[in-house]
């Protein structure tokens, strides 16, 4: 099973990435293939540094520079992969090219006020630093076109809840792409 996940910054990406992790996924986050490549050109990674190397390299190798990194390490992956962070339709595409149509589209909606308070509390150094960083964060990455990105899901996962509740519905999430051996229909948890 090959899960990308997308969805708006602070919407719990990497906390489903530990969880499907702990499940035993094989889990490839696409930001820091990014991240690695600004630190080995010597950049410093912030907010504003990552989402301006991030756009001037979709420029320069297309809009799925990043997936294509992505999906040649899923490919030489075992058992199931977990992609993390989609941020377009291009990236979708070219990973549907290189892995399959045995890949699903899980997006996780989570309101913009839990959003904004959880990169507050990760405070990790390329989040937003307050509510007007969140705001122009989301415009950037929905000019690379992540809304639909997350229209193109195969499933919708709400996480509004605790923790505990956002693991559940990831686990039978994925116990119910594996039950029905297809992905075709759009699902909500």
């Amino acid at each position: 099973m090959i899960l990308c996940m997308t969805g708006m910054p602070g919407s719990g990406k990497t906390t489903a990435a530990r969880i499907l992790k702990a499940h035993g996924f094989t889990v490839i986050e696409m930001g820091a293939f990014v991240r690695r490549l600004m630190v080995k050109e010597h950049v410093p990674v912030n907010s504003v540094s990552l989402r301006r190397f991030s756009s001037e390299l979709r420029a320069k190798h297309g809009p799925a520079a990043v997936a294509k990194l992505a999906g040649r390490v899923a490919q030489s992956a075992k058992g199931d992969v977990a992609i993390i962070g989609i941020r377009s339709p291009s990236e979708i595409r070219s990973l549907k090219e290189q892995l399959g149509q045995k890949v699903s589209i899980l997006a996780i909606s989570t309101p913009t006020k839990e959003r904004y308070e959880r990169l507050e509390e990760r405070a990790r150094s390329d989040d937003a630093a307050m509510k007007s960083g969140l705001v122009k964060r989301d415009r950037i990455e929905a000019k690379w076109g992540i809304r639909n990105a997350i229209s193109m899901a195969d499933m919708i996962i709400s996480n509004e809840g605790s923790k505990k509740e956002f693991e559940r519905n990831i686990v039978e999430l994925v116990e119910l792409v594996r039950r029905a051996g297809s992905h075709k229909r759009r699902r909500s948890v």
